[in-house]
């Protein structure tokens, strides 16, 4: 079993590398993705249905009883940016 783990870490690597280094599998899946995503997009602007279709189902999946809290808890930044000098 660790045998093809190894293997298989090693082949994902050698896919990344692929990817990175611009060979054209790496180029081809970019473009793959690039039109499943801007497609997704298209999808998303042209029908409002779809839209609060999604919208219900995040609102279902997410509760009524659901309350927004920062994970930096009530602390403040330690930086405040928006202080002008």
């Amino acid at each position: 079993m660790r045998f093809i783990k190894f293997w298989t870490c090693m082949l994902s690597t050698a896919l990344t590398v692929a990817i990175a280094t611009g060979m054209s599998i790496g180029h081809k899946g970019m473009h793959l993705a690039a039109k499943v995503l801007a497609a997704t997009a298209q999808d998303l602007l042209r029908d409002p249905q779809l839209r609060d279709a999604i919208r219900a189902e995040f609102d279902t999946r997410r509760g009524s009883g659901y309350e927004y809290r920062a994970l930096l808890g009530d602390r403040l930044p330690p930086l405040d940016y928006r202080v002008n000098p």
